[in-house]
Order: structure tokens, then C-alpha cells, then sequence
């Protein structure tokens, strides 16, 4: 079939009928406003290669920074140290200073100029140079310049600057150790020309330790040296331990500037992998803020360990579970929890200022006079709660007395980052995971809030901001508790124990489809009424329980009673047994009382099991000992006693 296309001209268009257009002139037409295509924000980063052909070693490294950040989805422009402008630098969202093994790195004064000022004006730079700090000790001169770059830029003291150096051993945890990259703990490094004037590594003292403390001022030494080393002979321990080769810089008055100083040529680490992990983590670590602040106090959640739930037997009574389910995991009031920071293995330890918000924590509970007690010891093996500061690890805690099923070596709370650098909420977590000590569980997940999740949403979420996945985020938040778990009669959206969620997560109420819910701070007037209910302050008014003497145990569901052993048997230490008797379902602990404080020697919970609460315990006459004792239900009310013989 042949179709014959024909072609118009504008004088076969058709017209208006004639009159009604008139011979008047139109107005001027306007020019339409096209906006132009919204594109998404490039990342930018500038590579500045400083040789100054002064005096210059064979390994220059700033190929290597271009590989990595390039893949990194930057978009990356190179330039010379001597060609850079700088008034163009604030277009980038970091700048790489690299210098290599170059000796005599950034030579020229008007290169120190433009750092220490881009630093002082918030930038964020990467600085790497195998010998900046000793260059700029030994041949910088006393002048007001030199001064405010090895002040504001190296963060270095003017101590004597080594060369001479073994491998990097992490000493400080930061997120360039662990974030998004675990780091190992030793990094093989070997220098391309070792020795007492190599222009491959320094060995740095920073301004920090001057004060006694490597966070303060505002730089931290990460990795330092396994050894420091001069004319053969090795420096001194204590010089050495405060002589690093990664260090890392923040300052609040510095308009928020960051550093992070590799004072060694990157390319000399052994393992091209962890030198991409490195570059990755100091680049990720200079635009943190950022990240961070798009979620606010969202980035930052508890994650609580999977324990299997408790299988009662079948056909127990509806009112039996549930009084087992709410008192479970709760302690006897009186209990001293006795804790420990781990030292061992040594991505377990904490600092002195991470340590103090945990305590701080401890005190918030113990400042509303609940009889559960808290006490620091320094040996693991002594301890009930033993807490790890392992970065990358999340933060979390068991709950209640499912520490008590954790292996003696293990940890049973853990902080997985900086509690006051990346933490809005600071004391507010470590009180959450202490809470969780306690026997308290998420208030989000209490089935009386009425919350119906957007569970899509919230999936999503999770995984773009805590990187869960979804048997992780159901366990933590769409998951609801048993009823029988909870505490009260209602949602307390202040609760301590509460997560912040951002607008959309949540269908049900309503408002929180278009309004974040943040509970407030610190812990609610909810949260210290079901505290005292549980752990009310001890009285110190104990009952006698006297050997071969039957003791009604007269308590309500959830009441406990504590007893004063009185042993008048004059044969002294033996064993003794103590039980409950009568059809009742009740928790059981024998303490000793020294210096005022219990300690827990032995303890049989038997509820829902076919047997009384029973423990047979070695006993020195003339050491007190105190046996309480929390009922769970008795099926005849009145009837269950307890006796020693």
C-alpha cells in the first residue's frame, strides 16, 4: 500500500473568519521563565600535589588519593602546590595536601598561609607528609606564621621530631579506626628510605598531651609508632607512647574546621587495602557533620541483642504468665549490680571521659533512692555488667537478668561510638542501656502506645541510617512485647526507654505522620515510678528466719521479703538449706551483707517449674546473711512459708 504524505505551508493553515480580529497591535509577548533541571549536589574534592623541587624524595602520593576518592563518587581536580588558587578552595568538600615523602614539604610560606587559614575558616583537609613536622621544627624559623601552622594545622608541640619508626598501633578509638572500615590494630608500614632523616614518616607529640589528655584541645593521636627509634637506639616508652603518626583535629572555635594529619607517605603502609580503608574513613570522618545532622538524634540507636523468649509450659494460667512475664527479668531489690570497664582485648576499652557519662548514667538511676544497687569493681571476674566502648559494634545491653546467662568473658553492654563527639544525646544512651540492665524494655515497642508503623518506611530508615536489616529493625521496632512485659497501663512517649523517630515512620496517631516524635530528656516521671515500684528503697527491716521454723511468707504478687538468717546452731560453718514451701512460684537469692552492701552468693527462681524455690549454701556463723525472696503467685493466698535448717 502506498501512503502519499503531503506537506503543509503556513498558507494552507486555516484563519479566523474575517472581522474578528482587528487591526489593533497585540502587547509585547512575555518571555517564559524555564527553570532550569534541579541536578543533585556533586561531592567535590582537590588533590594538591606539593613538590617543590627543593629537596625531594621519589614518592609522590597523590595518584593514590585521586584512585581512592574518585571511586569514593567524588569529582576530583589536581593541582599543584604552586599553581593552586586558593580563594578557589571553599568550592570543595575536602582538600588533600600531599606531600609524600617530599622533605622539605611546604616549603614556601604562602602554602602554610593558605592552610592555616582554609583550617581557621572550617575547612576540611587531609594533610599527609612524611616529614612536615620535623621541616617545619628544624628549618621554619621563630616566626608568628610557623607558630600558627604547627599550632592550628599540625597540632604539634616543638619537641624533637623523630624519623626513625616501626609500625602504626592503634592507640586512641575514633571513627578513621573503624568507620565505615574496621581498621586493624597494627598497620604494617615500611619506609621507602629508613632511617634518622627519612621523608617518610614523623613521629608527632601533639599540644593535647601537654594537658594531660589527648582530646583536649581539640586533637586526638589515633595510630602512634611500635617503636620510635634514633641512631640505632630506641626512645624512651614514654615518648613513644605520645608520638603518633595519624592524628585527627576538630575545632569548635575553628568555625568547626577538621584535620586529619597522616604524618607518614601513605603509599609506604604495606597493604594497598588498607590504605584505600584509610583514605576512605578520614574522608568519610571530615564530612560526618553533615551526615550526621541530616537525622539529628535518628542516626544514633540502641541495638539490643536476640535472647529466645521464655517458653512456658502449656497450659499454665493466663494469670501465672503473665505475672512470670512481667517480673522475669527484673532483679531482687537489693541486688548490688556490680560493673566493670574492659580493658581486654584492647578495642574494648574506653576512655576516662567515655567512662564518666556511663557512670554519670549509673548516678541518674541512683539519685531517685531505688533500692537496686550499682558498684564499680576493676576485675572482670568479679563483675555482674561488663561493659565494652567496642567502635562499629552498635550500642546496646542485655535486659535485666539475662546478663546472667552471658558467658563470664563476654560483654553485657557495649557503646559503639563517641558518647559525647557523636552523641546529642550523651548521658541520655548510657542511662537507656542501664535502664535495660534494670529489666526495662523499649517503650516504642509496649503494645498499649496504639503506634501502627509505616513499616515500609521504617524498614527503609533503618537501613539508611543504622544500616540494620530487616530481622534487626523488626526485633528493635516493629516487633511488640508481650503484654505481660510491660510496665503500667499506657505509652509514656517521654520514657528514657523510648527511641525518636522522624515524621512518616509512624501511621498511627496521626500527628506523627507529619510531626517528628522526640521524647524529652532524661528519664521520665514514669520511668522512676516503675523504678520504685520494682526496686523500692531498702528499709534495712528484716524478718528473723531462725533454723527449723516455719515463716508464713505473706507477700502479694510482686512483693518480695527479705530475711535475717539467725544461725544459733554453735557448730558453725556448715552447710544449710532454706526453701519455700507451699504451691507458690517465687525467686530466691542468698546474699552476704558487708559494709553494708549485699552480695549476691546464690540464688533459684522456680516459677513455672514443679518444684519450691530451694538452695543449700555453706554458712560461717557470725557473717550476716540476708535471704530474699519475691513471690510470683501462690495459688492459695497466705499459705507459702519458708524455712532454714
Amino acid at each position: 500500500m502506498n501512503i502519499e504524505l503531503k506537506v503543509h505551508s503556513n498558507e494552507d493553515l486555516e484563519v479566523p473568519p474575517e472581522g474578528e480580529v482587528t487591526h489593533k497591535a497585540a502587547p509585547p509577548r512575555k518571555e517564559a521563565i524555564i527553570a532550569p533541571e534541579e541536578l543533585p549536589k556533586r561531592k567535590l574534592a582537590l588533590i594538591i600535589q606539593d613538590d617543590n623541587d627543593i629537596y625531594f624524595g621519589d614518592d609522590q602520593s597523590a595518584p593514590t588519593f585521586m584512585s581512592v576518592i574518585k571511586d569514593m563518587g567524588y569529582d576530583v581536580k589536581f593541582e599543584k602546590a604552586n599553581e593552586t588558587i586558593y580563594t578557589t578552595w571553599k568550592r570543595y568538600d575536602v582538600v588533600v595536601w600531599s606531600c609524600g615523602d617530599d622533605y622539605s614539604a611546604i616549603n614556601a610560606p604562602i602554602s602554610r598561609q593558605m592552610l592555616v587559614e582554609y583550617v581557621t575558616k572550617g575547612g576540611r583537609l587531609i594533610l599527609e607528609s612524611g616529614n612536615i613536622a620535623a621541616w617545619n621544627k628544624e628549618f621554619g624559623g621563630a616566626t608568628i606564621l610557623n607558630l600558627r601552622f604547627r599550632q592550628n594545622v599540625l597540632y604539634a608541640t616543638k619537641n624533637w621530631v623523630y624519623h626513625d619508626v616501626g609500625d602504626l598501633t592503634l592507640k586512641t578509638e575514633h571513627p578513621i579506626a573503624t568507620i565505615p572500615n574496621a581498621l586493624p590494630e597494627t598497620i604494617e608500614f615500611t619506609p621507602t628510605k629508613p632511617g634518622d632523616r627519612s621523608g617518610d614518616a614523623n613521629a608527632v607529640r601533639i599540644l593535647s598531651d601537654l594537658n594531660g589528655d589527648n582530646h583536649v584541645p581539640g586533637a586526638t593521636g589515633i595510630y602512634n609508632w611500635s617503636y620510635v627509634a634514633y641512631e640505632g637506639r630506641l626512645v624512651n616508652e614514654s615518648v613513644t607512647s605520645k608520638s603518633y603518626g595519624l592524628i585527627a583535629s576538630e575545632s569548635e572555635e575553628n568555625n568547626g574546621g577538621r584535620i586529619v594529619y597522616f604524618a607518614f607517605d601513605i603509599d609506604d603502609i604495606d597493604s594497598p587495602d588498607i590504605q584505600r580503608k584509610l583514605i576512605q574513613n578520614s574522608v568519610n570522618w571530615l564530612r560526618e557533620e553533615e551526615t550526621i545532622s541530616d537525622e539529628g538524634m535518628h542516626m544514633r540507636l540502641c541495638n539490643m541483642p536476640k535472647v529466645p523468649e521464655r517458653v512456658l509450659p502449656k497450659g499454665i494460667e493466663a494469670t501465672v504468665a503473665r505475672l512470670i512475664r512481667m517480673l522475669d527479668k527484673k532483679w531482687v531489690n537489693g541486688t548490688e549490680l556490680t560493673y566493670c570497664f574492659l580493658n581486654q582485648p584492647s578495642n574494648f576499652a574506653g576512655s576516662d571521659e567515655q567512662k564518666k557519662v556511663v557512670r554519670d548514667g549509673f548516678n541518674v538511676w541512683k539519685s531517685h533512692g531505688i533500692g537496686l544497687k550499682f558498684g564499680e569493681v576493676s576485675n572482670p571476674s568479679d563483675a555482674m555488667v561488663r561493659i565494652g566502648f567496642k567502635r562499629g559494634d552498635g550500642t546496646w545491653s542485655y535486659v535485666g537478668r539475662d546478663l546472667l546467662d552471658v558467658g563470664p568473658d563476654e560483654r553485657t553492654m557495649n557503646f559503639g561510638w563517641d558518647l559525647i563527639r557523636e552523641d546529642p544525646r550523651g548521658i541520655d544512651t548510657s542511662t537507656h542501656e542501664i535502664g535495660h540492665t534494670m529489666g526495662f524494655p523499649h517503650e516504642h515497642q509496649n503494645p498499649k502506645s496504639g503506634i501502627e508503623w509505616n513499616e515500609d518506611a521504617v524498614y527503609d530508615w533503618a537501613s539508611s541510617t543504622q544500616g540494620w536489616d530487616r530481622d534487626t529493625t523488626y526485633w528493635n521496632i516493629i516487633r511488640k512485647i508481650e503484654p505481660d512485659d510491660v510496665e503500667g497501663s499506657s505509652w509514656d512517649l517521654d520514657s528514657i526507654m523510648h527511641y525518636p523517630f522522624k515524621a512518616g515512620l509512624i501511621n498511627k496517631p496521626d500527628k506523627y505522620k507529619t510531626q517528628d516524635l522526640i521524647p524529652a530528656a532524661g528519664i521520665s516521671e514514669r520511668d522512676i515510678t516503675w523504678a520504685r515500684t520494682f526496686y523500692p528503697p531498702i528499709e534495712n527491716d528484716y524478718e528473723e528466719l531462725k533454723i527449723d521454723r516455719l515463716v508464713p511468707l505473706s507477700l502479694s504478687p510482686g512483693e518480695q521479703k527479705d530475711f535475717l538468717l539467725v544461725l544459733e546452731d554453735d557448730s558453725c560453718t556448715r552447710t544449710y538449706n532454706m526453701a519455700t514451701v507451699g504451691k507458690s512460684d517465687t525467686v530466691m537469692v542468698l546474699f552476704e551483707e558487708k559494709n553494708g552492701k549485699r552480695h549476691q552468693l546464690a540464688a533459684n527462681d522456680d516459677s513455672a517449674e514443679d518444684y519450691n524455690a530451694h538452695i543449700s549454701w555453706e554458712l560461717t556463723k557470725g557473717k550476716k546473711y540476708i535471704l530474699s525472696i519475691r513471690l510470683y503467685h501462690e495459688w492459695v493466698k497466705g499459705e507459702t512459708t519458708v524455712k532454714l535448717w
